[in-house]
């Protein structure tokens, strides 16, 4: 692979704040936006779990903030996600 791909993989569009994992299934975050998007979530996330002590609610919030944060990532990743083998074309 040559440097060129991987930098060229990593730029995005505006209005994008992901880009899809090279190899296999997700999203790594590459603008700003993308990173606090990132950051807020696994504060929120460890917030529920820490400060919570009903388990329902620890669940309930847990769910709803993976399914937030989902819904981010899909609307604002370029190339959408799926399994992916190398460089985006």
């Amino acid at each position: 692979m040559k440097t060129r791909d991987l930098v060229d993989h990593y730029r995005v569009e505006k209005g994008y704040w992901f880009v899809p994992h090279m190899f296999g299934f997700g999203v790594t975050p590459v603008t700003w936006q993308g990173w606090v998007a990132t950051i807020v979530f696994a504060g929120l996330l460890s917030a529920d779990i820490l400060l919570l002590r009903d388990q329902t609610a620890q669940i309930g919030i847990g769910v709803a903030l993976v399914g937030l944060f989902t819904m981010i990532a899909i609307r604002k990743t370029q190339g959408g996600l799926g399994w992916h083998w190398g460089t985006r074309k």
